[in-house]
């Protein structure tokens, strides 16, 4: 795993709104807002050549869903990353104009890693 950091245009969020939490929100926007990005855990994201999350069920909604999230592609290069978890601190970063920091998974034993840090509450990466 390695960490980075980010422009929104580069992370593709699959459920962003509504923002369930509003003051977890504020409290990431302050954070942010001063710059201080680089304290906060980074989000989890994985790289789109490790999988795109098709839907693979049959059906209208199904093959709808695929289709939008292909052109969706198409139209936005830039868009690299798949959002694991983070949509608080990336809604945040992004309209305080900031880099959002995120670690990339480039398998499932640095997810594994990845957990077992958490648990231990150690930093990722």
């Amino acid at each position: 795993m390695i960490r980075k950091a980010l422009y929104s245009n580069q992370i593709i969020t699959l459920n962003d709104f509504p923002v369930y939490n509003e003051q977890i929100l504020k409290i990431y926007f302050r954070i942010f807002e001063m710059g201080q990005g680089k304290i906060v855990p980074p989000c989890p994201v994985i790289h789109k050549s490790t999988g795109i999350p098709l839907v693979e069920r049959k059906g209208e909604k199904a093959e709808k869903y695929n289709k939008l999230l292909l052109k969706f592609l198409e139209q936005h290069p830039k868009a690299e990353y798949f959002l694991l978890d983070g949509t608080h601190k990336t809604t945040a970063a992004t309209l305080c104009r900031r880099h959002i920091p995120v670690v990339v998974f480039r398998s499932d034993k640095d997810i594994k890693d990845a957990k077992k840090l958490v648990e231990r509450g150690e930093s990722l990466v």
